[in-house]
């Protein structure tokens, strides 16, 4: 896992998210039994929305494991905009940006996550393409999850 810290303080202006969470270290929201129709297909990421509008403020994110191996992940997620030619960071809103990375494992496999990371109060978040990413770990193999979005 990585080491990263968190340096920041955050003005009153920032979102007020009234999610319960499941880990709120990790932004983890909930945890299902994986529907059926995930089943078959491989470890995969998505957000619930291709499109966001221009102020939002966190994102839910769902990661689908049909494998009866348990994931293990870390608080650690990151965020990139598409600048025409490469995935580059998005112009955060303090810095620097570091916390330090715990792990996280599931009691099982055939799960549903999600989580909602509150993007609009770490990163300016113009109009454009946007990518999540966040590693997760099958018997300490690591898979480097994305997902990408817009907003308009």
């Amino acid at each position: 896992m990585k080491t990263i810290i968190l340096l920041a303080i955050l003005s009153s202006t920032v979102f007020q998210d009234t999610t319960v969470y499941d880990t709120p270290e990790c932004w983890l929201w909930y945890v299902r039994d994986l529907p059926i129709e995930y089943r078959d297909k491989p470890v995969a990421m998505w957000t619930e929305h291709a499109v966001y509008q221009e102020g939002v403020q966190a994102i839910n994110v769902f990661v689908s494991n049909p494998k009866n191996v348990p994931l293990s992940f870390g608080r650690y997620w990151e965020l990139r905009v598409w600048n025409g030619s490469e995935w580059i960071p998005p112009r955060a809103r303090f810095s620097p940006f570091i916390w330090r990375d715990d792990e996280f494992a599931m009691p099982k496999g055939m799960l549903l996550h999600c989580f909602r990371f509150p993007v609009g109060s770490y990163y300016h978040l113009p109009k454009g393409k946007y990518r999540v990413c966040k590693s997760f770990y099958a018997r300490k193999e690591e898979m480097e999850l994305s997902a990408e979005f817009e907003i308009k």
